[in-house]
């Protein structure tokens, strides 16, 4: 069984317009159509049809009534698909599981809603195929570091010991990068096997070229993705307010935020109304590489503060391949203690500032701005790397192999 039939189990769809979505949808490109399907409860991303045909939506506002609005939800994920028999007949999925037949589960494993993962183990159990559950951002961290009393003696132990059931259960526990696959592995007794987003190197290949003199054309900076409180927002402020500072001094210089609408929020709230800062709404996948190759520099921001770094410390910016084979520059800037801020300086992939500090990255800014050799140096090495090691031609390979292996019941591979 060399491509065995998976069913995709995710809030999120496989698909462009979230970074789990990119991340999955990278996986399984190229999967036979017939062979694969999902569970969701995403009703906001568009359906990759590319990837894959067939989706089973859930939606994870079971309960409606007026009780509901601040204890059904929270009841409904601590029950799990029992409560949910009633409201979406649970039966009705199982059916169409059996129906489409897979060989091997995939689950995203998250904390919201929490009965996706008791659904997971549930129907692999009654299934009896093999379960693959692959942890992208240290979420059961976030979620021990919750307040209040219910969270504390009934949501934490519960999602706690639904964690630790699936995990144990898994043929396979997957992680997002090495930095997370020792840390998980301390943490939970299990080994896991990286996997991160992958750039098909062909296409990123007609992508490059060469760095400008920007002495007389606005410097212009690009970030894309999320705008999330717990993630990237402060950091991408105070980014944000340098490019306004140096705007408002005299200095031709631009940042351009893409992302989709659901942040345009927090953007306004946060980041509004700032002189040579814009919000340029969400970028098509068939635009972005254009984007990405048309900025003079990217941005990627890293939070510093204690309840960001809890999330996001052994996270891999999913962004990051492709950033790195644009052929564009990269400014990180965040905390050597974030997977991806530490992996940018360790490998000399982008123009790390660790320090919060505005003049430190005023600095660094107005330096890159000067010296296009120093740019083209690093956008060089940063391409080089990318085709190397996230080359979605043998990430993909190995990825399928894998799940093959775990379908065919290979033992060998095991990580208890």
């Amino acid at each position: 069984m060399d491509v065995p039939s998976v069913l995709v189990i995710s809030p999120t769809r496989l698909g462009t317009q979230t970074a789990t979505g990119v991340v999955m949808g990278s996986l399984f490109r190229e999967w036979p159509r017939d062979r694969i399907a999902q569970i969701h409860s995403d009703s906001f991303s568009d359906y990759d049809y590319e990837v894959c045909k067939e989706y089973y939506y859930i939606d994870r506002e079971v309960v409606r009534k007026p009780f509901a609005r601040k204890w059904g939800r929270v009841l409904t994920d601590l029950l799990g698909p029992d409560l949910l028999l009633r409201k979406t007949r649970v039966h009705e999925v199982l059916n169409w599981v059996r129906r489409f037949g897979p060989d091997v589960i995939y689950y995203r494993a998250v904390d919201e809603p929490v009965f996706f993962g008791r659904l997971a183990l549930k129907l692999a159990q009654q299934l009896r195929v093999p379960l693959i559950t692959h942890i992208m951002d240290d979420w059961p961290a976030r979620l021990e570091a919750r307040e209040g009393t219910f969270n504390r003696y009934v949501v934490i132990p519960r999602v706690r010991q639904q964690l630790k059931e699936v995990l144990g259960y898994s043929a396979i526990n997957l992680s997002i990068c090495e930095k997370m696959s020792k840390a998980f592995q301390a943490r939970y007794g299990f080994s896991f096997i990286p996997f991160h987003n992958a750039i098909d190197v062909k296409e990123w290949a007609k992508a490059g070229r060469e760095v400008r003199s920007v002495s007389d054309e606005t410097f212009h900076m690009v970030y894309t993705g999320s705008i999330a409180e717990d993630m990237q927002l402060w950091s991408l402020k105070d980014i944000a307010e340098v490019t306004a500072s140096l705007y408002g001094r005299g200095f031709k210089i631009g940042l351009d935020i893409y992302g989709a609408e659901w942040w345009v929020r927090n953007y306004s709230t946060h980041l509004g109304e700032l002189p040579g800062v814009r919000h340029a709404g969400f970028v098509p996948r068939n635009e972005f590489r254009r984007v990405l190759m048309e900025a003079d520099l990217l941005v990627l921001p890293v939070n510093f503060d204690r309840e960001s770094l809890r999330y996001v410390r052994y996270s891999m910016a999913n962004k990051s391949p492709e950033y790195m084979a644009s052929g564009t520059p990269i400014l990180v800037y965040g905390p050597l203690e974030a997977a991806t801020v530490d992996y940018a300086a360790s490998d000399g992939w982008g123009y790390v500032v660790s320090e919060q500090s505005k003049e430190k990255l005023e600095n660094a800014i107005l330096d890159l701005k000067s010296s296009p050799e120093k740019r083209a140096k690093l956008a060089r090495h940063a391409r080089k790397l990318a085709f190397r090691k996230n080359d979605a031609t043998v990430v993909r390979q190995e990825f399928r192999s894998l799940l093959g292996q775990v379908a065919n019941g290979d033992r060998s591979i095991a990580n208890k």
